[in-house]
């Protein structure tokens, strides 16, 4: 599920951050420029005591983000015949048109610009999750993150829709927030990758089985590896290393506990700081796992989508 998050909303956490939606009752304020935090506009739509303004780092630079609203606001220029619509740069929202011109057109735009992001459900109604999907989140984060997935995908996942429509945005952001510590990692990307799917597929997580199975295609991991973990003991497709890893991590997901001569293997090969890595991976693996397994959601076909949309 981590996956997911990183191909669907590669924006930056400090920037969505200030997004937190209050049933769109908050402020969202504009700077005039890089250096300055001049207020040029603002409109109350999301809770003021929640949202203390948006500022910006350098390393938000480039960020995705600034592509999808600006093509939202070349739409509504097109289908308005005119612009004014804030859009956002680098985590920052920003105002190409003057202070006057903004204050005129920003209400209807705001709403158009609402409409826009109101996508229509393409969930499965025979899914099987325990709780009936949102097609329609409330609140502008919620919203983005519905129409960042239907465009990466061609449909909403059914978690999204399921768990993370029902609660506050706060809840979303974090678990956005535990894919983006991911990066921090010192271990291999594979390794990681090979650790999240046992986890997974030891708790039968069929939506994580799969949405990591596609993740892993990308990153060219051999999807052989992947079908050799049940016998990575014996398997050629894994070192000790490897081995020592995984070992560890099914017995601690499947036993609740370790022995210590699994851990003085662990540690042969692990420094304390990717043993504590290791420890993080299969403690948050566990959040998404159960997250889905909690509400009866299976998998949504992940790659069966990319094959699709391949051929």
């Amino acid at each position: 599920m981590a996956a997911i998050f990183r191909a669907a909303f590669p924006f930056n956490q400090p920037f969505v951050r200030q997004l937190v939606d209050q049933n769109n009752n908050a402020t969202w304020k504009h700077a005039k420029s890089f250096g300055e935090g001049q207020l040029i506009a603002s409109r109350r739509v999301c809770d003021e005591a929640d949202n203390a303004g948006v500022r910006r780092s350098n390393s938000e630079n480039g960020n995705p983000l600034a592509e999808t609203i600006s093509g939202m606001r070349a739409q509504l220029r097109k289908e308005k015949g005119r612009a004014g619509l804030p859009f956002f740069v680098g985590g920052h929202l920003w105002e190409k048109h003057s202070k006057k011109s903004f204050a005129r057109s920003n209400n209807s735009y705001y709403e158009s610009f609402m409409r826009t992001i109101d996508i229509e459900s393409s969930a499965d109604p025979e899914a099987g999750a325990f709780l009936s999907p949102i097609d329609k989140p409330p609140g502008l984060i919620m919203k983005l993150a519905f129409h960042f997935m239907g465009r990466r995908f061609g449909k909403v996942f059914t978690p999204l829709k399921v768990h993370s429509a029902r609660l506050p945005t706060a809840f979303f952001l974090f678990y956005g927030k535990v894919n983006q510590l991911d990066k921090k990692l010192s271990l291999p990307a594979e390794t990681a990758m090979l650790i999240r799917q046992q986890v997974a597929q030891i708790n039968v997580c069929e939506f994580c089985i799969d949405t990591q199975r596609w993740a892993s295609s990308k990153m060219s991991i051999n999807p052989a590896k992947l079908d050799a973990l049940d016998n990575y003991r014996t398997s050629n497709w894994f070192t000790d290393r490897q081995r020592a890893a995984l070992d560890y991590v099914t017995e601690l997901t499947r036993d609740k506990m370790v022995n210590r001569e699994t851990f003085r293997r662990l540690a042969h090969h692990y420094s304390e700081r990717e043993i504590c890595e290791i420890v993080w991976l299969v403690a948050s693996e566990h959040l998404y796992n159960m997250t889905n397994l909690g509400l009866n959601i299976h998998s949504d076909g992940l790659c069966a989508l990319e094959r699709k949309k391949a051929a």
